[in-house]
């Protein structure tokens, strides 16, 4: 009987330990997607969109269309991001090829302004900063742009 009841309680310990290492390793998955990076990155591009009665929304880079109404303006900051930061290992090289991916694509990353001057005095081919997360292994989500242009 002795046998039987350690040879349970062995199978049973395994089981934790396993559980215990596992709900670790989740923890961990999730604070790495919740931490926020600074990454390098270029304005590729500018654009002025003023919408009318025959555009009653656009699409977001997540895919989602945002109602907009008649004489709704945007000032559009393309851009890509050129480098990420060192010490994350090969995560980095996956998250930047798809950003090569998408630029290649046709669908660089916008940010739309609110601050007309702000606009005006970021340049093509002038740095920015993203801050993103790495929701997943070739998913990079931008939480915000910082243009040094536009700093006072």
């Amino acid at each position: 009987m002795w046998k039987r009841l350690s040879r349970w309680a062995a199978v049973l310990a395994i089981f934790v330990g396993i559980g215990v290492v596992s709900s670790k390793y989740v923890a961990r998955r999730i604070l790495a997607a919740k931490t926020v990076h600074n990454a390098a990155g270029t304005v590729v591009g500018k654009e002025y969109v003023r919408f009318d009665e025959g555009m009653a929304f656009y699409t977001n880079d997540d895919g989602a269309q945002i109602p907009l109404r008649p004489g709704e303006q945007q000032w559009r900051i393309y851009y890509r991001i050129d480098r990420l930061p060192e010490g994350e290992g090969s995560k980095n090289g996956w998250l930047l090829q798809a950003e090569q991916k998408r630029v290649a694509n046709g669908r660089p990353r916008v940010w739309i302004l609110t601050d007309k001057d702000c606009y005006d005095r970021t340049p093509v081919g002038g740095n920015v900063t993203v801050s993103y997360r790495a929701a997943s292994r070739d998913l990079v989500e931008v939480v915000g742009v910082d243009f040094p242009a536009c700093q006072r």
